[in-house]
């Protein structure tokens, strides 16, 4: 029993954790954040911290093909470099294409707060909807500290409603009346042809 024992604890996963770690070069998995074997993604990282820990995310470049959701308290501090957090450096992530936002909070009454972030929005494909980098609803509150949202264009309007069609033109005014021409000369004499 001591055996099936070890065997259980070899392939149960480990407990969330208070702080998760994100590079570039990690590798995701339920077990993945500690400084050693850290997440490849922020997805991963969201959903390996404990509720009101922190996602430490290395300096680089995070494309994500799918929003982040934030269902719990959590600070996410990009901006690492070897581990240290030196104040000059931001991590980057660009939303999903379509105008998708980075991070959707939709969960009540969170506090979420993210530090050393450029996020960068898309733009939106679908007609009357924006582009958007950060959704938050549900009363929840977010912090945003040496954080830069980098905008993007919004889908195309609808097309205007037709114009009616318009009135018709008014009558015409009556012509005037034309003058008659000089009579002509006669052709045997001295009479005058008359006036017309």
């Amino acid at each position: 029993t001591k055996k099936d024992s070890t065997k259980i604890k070899e392939t149960t996963a480990l407990a969330p954790s208070d702080t998760v770690w994100v590079s570039t070069t990690g590798t995701d998995g339920p077990t993945c954040g500690l400084p050693g074997s850290p997440c490849q993604t922020i997805q991963q990282a969201v959903i390996n911290v404990n509720s009101g820990g922190v996602v430490a995310v290395d300096y680089g470049q995070y494309p994500i093909t799918s929003s982040i959701s934030i269902t719990q308290n959590m600070s996410v501090i990009g901006g690492f470099y070897n581990g240290q957090l030196t104040g000059g450096y931001q991590s980057q992530v660009t939303a999903p294409a379509g105008g998708l936002p980075v991070f959707n909070i939709n969960t009540i009454g969170l506090n979420v707060a993210f530090s050393n972030f450029i996020l960068n929005g898309t733009v939106a494909t679908t007609q009357n909807t924006a582009s958007s980098v950060l959704i938050v609803q549900q009363s929840s509150t977010v912090v945003l500290k040496n954080v830069n949202v980098n905008a993007a264009q919004g889908g195309s309007g609808a097309n205007g409603v037709q114009g009616t069609a318009g009135g018709n033109g008014g009558n015409g005014s009556n012509g005037s009346s034309g003058v008659g021409g000089a009579g002509g000369t006669s052709a045997c004499g001295d009479n005058t042809g008359g006036t017309g």
